[in-house]
């Protein structure tokens, strides 16, 4: 009695949920599906080559802008080129290294 009892509130409910209305093409659901995607950060900006002067007596060259991973160290007085920007960093090349720094130590050359 207790099963029959069971698949038969088990039934009810999966015509209920076959019966449910769509809300697919409400203007609500259209407005969602419109929104544009979340940028942590700002994106990349291709420069023309530049060249800065190192001003950290060591600076870290970085896998990718923030505190990711570090590729190299680079040393006052180096002139590396600015390769792109994002935000606080620039991708630069300084001989057989290229990667991310941030840009308040490095003084753009004019």
């Amino acid at each position: 009695m207790r099963k029959i009892f069971l698949m038969f509130i088990l039934l009810a409910l999966a015509c209920t949920l076959t019966n449910a209305p769509a809300a697919i093409n409400t203007p609500t659901a259209q407005a969602v599906k419109s929104r544009p995607i979340f940028s942590p950060s700002p994106p990349a900006t291709q420069l023309t080559a530049t060249a800065c002067t190192i001003t950290a007596e060591s600076l870290n060259v970085r896998s990718s802008p923030g505190t990711t991973s570090v590729l190299a160290w680079i040393y006052k007085g180096e002139i590396v080129t600015i390769l792109e920007t994002s935000g606080e960093w620039f991708y630069i090349q300084a001989e057989n290294v290229t990667g991310w720094i941030n840009k308040n130590y490095c003084e753009v050359n004019q």
